[in-house]
């Protein structure tokens, strides 16, 4: 198994090379670019423009947020059929902060949560996430850098009910290239690791042996630009995933992936993605997959009063079975909000999401099983101006298993938040 401190050594990589080679290539480039914001034509490289933050140090400008998410009680903390329940709250704290430096951006935040439980100790945690961006703003090129690093024991995904202590870096590079009056070329690279702490377990199996993983993507695309308020993405993907225990999941990965992105001033906003994914698994002994994968997050919006918004996505995902390496999870979430009067806000959402599981080929075992999981939730919220927000909601979740009736669940939760942007 690769050592935690093997991150330290990530920039020697071949991965991390080849990021920094898409750098340098750009600030060679750069160097005969005018260092203006745009560019004349109807594709453009986005303004450097300062952000609209309530606190100004120099070129930094800073946007702190505090809430108190969660406060409530779930009465099945461990997602378990046996239900437990107890008081819990959340406090979180974020920090954004903005730097420009001529047409130079540096963007970075800090988020910190304490999960707090009243009566179960276990399943108290700090939750960290560290973002940092670097993008240049310039004539015909827009270069940029990401890296993030997260450490955390909230749950991960639909499947695994544990919660598990685990590190999530990622680093990534990529540069945007205007070429003509409404298109643009992007070449990107990005790395991810995942580590689970040693000792977690669920459902038997180790998640560390089972989990633990690396995965490098290379991206080229192409950006047009078919109205002021709408743009086509056509992007493909190769990827490699290879796990440092468990090896019958390592696999080689092809996807091209048309995307529609809406401004957020138009009718419709937010973006959609239909595409075609291959995935090919290094050994004979698992099923591949081949077809259509899908994500998006579309909003409408009723005069200024009504809004509906659909959550859309098919793709795969890895399993913690050794018997069920990945699985093909598909579904959306359907959400209705609508203004009540004043500041009063009514939101109401019903979610429905499958888990179908590809198998090793194992026929004592039995056919290939799915999993259902249905959410629903009602809210009301409160504003009062522009920094304060109270929300009263109550949420169901249903597990059903065709295959594993130790999975099935049922979970309520009554809980509130309150949020404040300076």
């Amino acid at each position: 198994m690769t050592s935690n401190g093997s991150w330290s050594r990530l920039s020697f990589t071949v991965d991390s090379r080849w990021a920094m080679v898409c750098l340098a290539v750009a600030v060679l480039l750069l160097r005969v670019a005018p260092c203006v914001a745009q560019v004349t034509g109807t594709v453009q490289i986005p303004e450097n423009v300062p952000p609209d933050s309530p606190i100004q140090l120099g070129p930094l400008y800073l946007t702190p947020t505090f809430a108190l998410r969660d406060i409530g009680v779930d009465n099945n903390v461990f997602n378990d059929d046996v239900q437990e329940s107890d008081f819990t709250v959340t406090p979180s704290v974020e920090i954004a902060g903005v730097s420009l430096f001529g047409p130079m951006r540096f963007t970075g935040r800090l988020n910190t949560d304490y999960v707090w439980f009243q009566k179960f100790r276990s399943e108290r945690s700090f939750n960290n996430t560290v973002d940092l961006r670097f993008e240049g703003f310039f004539d015909r090129l827009h270069p940029w850098a990401t890296g993030e690093f997260v450490r955390t024991r909230a749950r991960q995904g639909l499947e695994i009910d544990v919660r598990a202590q685990r590190t999530a870096p990622t680093i990534g590079a990529g540069l945007e290239w205007v070429v003509g009056s409404r298109t643009s070329l992007a070449v990107s690279s990005r790395l991810a690791r995942i580590r689970y702490a040693g000792n977690e377990q669920f459902q038997g199996a180790n998640l560390s042996e089972q989990l633990d993983s690396t995965t490098r993507t290379y991206g080229a695309g192409m950006r047009f630009e078919l109205t002021p308020l709408t743009m086509l993405l056509v992007d493909g993907e190769y990827t490699t995933a290879r796990f440092t225990g468990e090896s019958v999941r390592n696999n080689n990965a092809w996807s091209v992936m048309p995307r529609l992105v809406f401004q957020p001033d138009a009718f419709i906003s937010g973006e959609l993605m239909v595409g075609f994914k291959t995935l090919t698994p290094t050994s004979p002994a698992l099923e591949g997959f081949e077809g259509v994968v899908t994500q998006g997050n579309l909003t409408v919006s009723l005069l200024d009063v009504t809004q509906f918004r659909i959550e859309v996505e098919r793709n795969t995902e890895y399993s913690f079975d050794p018997l069920h390496p990945y699985y093909v999870q598909t579904g959306a979430t359907v959400t209705i909000t609508q203004q009540i009067g004043g500041p009063f806000d009514l939101e109401v959402s019903l979610g429905r999401y499958e888990l179908a599981y590809r198998d090793l080929p194992d026929p004592a075992f039995g056919p290939r099983g799915t999993e259902q999981l249905t959410t629903g939730k009602v809210g009301v919220g409160y504003r009062l101006g522009e920094t304060f927000r109270v929300d009263i909601n109550g949420q169901l979740e249903k597990r059903r298993s065709i295959f594993r009736r130790d999975r099935e669940y049922d979970r309520v939760i009554y809980y509130g938040t309150l949020a404040y942007l300076l």
